[in-house]
């Protein structure tokens, strides 16, 4: 039985145009993909300079540890390290403040002989970094924001939303965007600062923090407060179960009861 006959694979040739510097080079040479790698003719004329300085080295000997910066880049230069920095792409999406960084990476990446390939694998492994690292940090924050509200909410009960309105009311007031922003992004976390800045609202009052007043919700520790200072006052109708507003009075005593209790409502 005949074996089939394999026809050989073909690669296209791609024909240089007219104005390529290849087009002067025989249809057999130019056909040759390595010259896709340089622009001009004198840049094929260098590359061709600097490998025969190290094809005559006998069985390619590597430079030893006397070896000069020369010796060195004529074997980067063989293995084709690129003429200059723009041989190194800059990462995609990368901003003003990130460009001085990634310049000075690409001048060490061709300082030290790095191949495209190595900067490339480089560059992903430190994106890859920075990406993670990103994400970590945004956890945290995510985290101890959360752990921050948990703490507020147990200490205002039912004023938390108010005493927060009354933080961000003064921050709006007499802050700016990089107020704004500090506070969104590192303070806005600490339970401290922001009970810091409700109790100064609260106590600046209306005149001052436009139609954010003393809260009209009370905290827990504020209800509290209230229901002692009612029960100590012998005159309050609470106190006087023949007084025309002591119904209503036990109604109020009632809801401060709840606001002081929240885990009991």
């Amino acid at each position: 039985m005949e074996e089939p006959v394999v026809e050989p694979t073909v690669e296209p040739v791609i024909e240089p145009s007219p104005d390529d510097w290849r087009s002067s080079l025989s249809d057999e040479v130019s056909a040759d993909p390595i010259w896709n790698k340089y622009e001009t003719r004198a840049d094929a004329d260098k590359a061709f300079v600097e490998a025969q300085k190290f094809m005559g080295r006998e069985k390619f000997p590597m430079p030893g540890e006397n070896a000069t910066k020369e010796d060195w880049d004529v074997v980067f230069d063989a293995l084709g390290r690129p003429k200059d920095v723009e041989g190194y792409k800059l990462p995609e999406g990368v901003t003003d403040d990130q460009k001085p960084l990634f310049e000075e990476f690409r001048g060490v990446a061709r300082e030290s002989g790095m191949l495209p390939a190595q900067y490339s694998k480089a560059l992903e492994w430190y994106m890859g970094v920075e990406k993670k690292a990103m994400e970590n940090q945004e956890a945290m924050m995510g985290d101890m924001r959360g752990q921050s509200e948990k703490e507020l909410r147990t200490e205002w009960g039912s004023a938390y939303n108010e005493k927060v309105a009354q933080a961000n009311s003064l921050i709006a007031k007499f802050g700016n965007d990089e107020i704004a922003q500090e506070v969104e992004g590192k303070l806005g976390n600490n339970p401290a600062f922001i009970k810091f800045l409700a109790n100064i609202a609260s106590n600046l009052g209306e005149d001052v923090i436009e139609g954010k007043g003393r809260s009209v919700m009370m905290t827990p520790e504020e209800a509290k407060k209230e229901i002692t200072k009612i029960k100590a006052d012998g005159s309050h109708p609470f106190n006087d179960q023949f007084h025309p507003e002591n119904a209503t009075s036990k109604q109020d005593m009632d809801r401060l009861y709840k606001l002081a209790y929240p885990e009991l409502a």
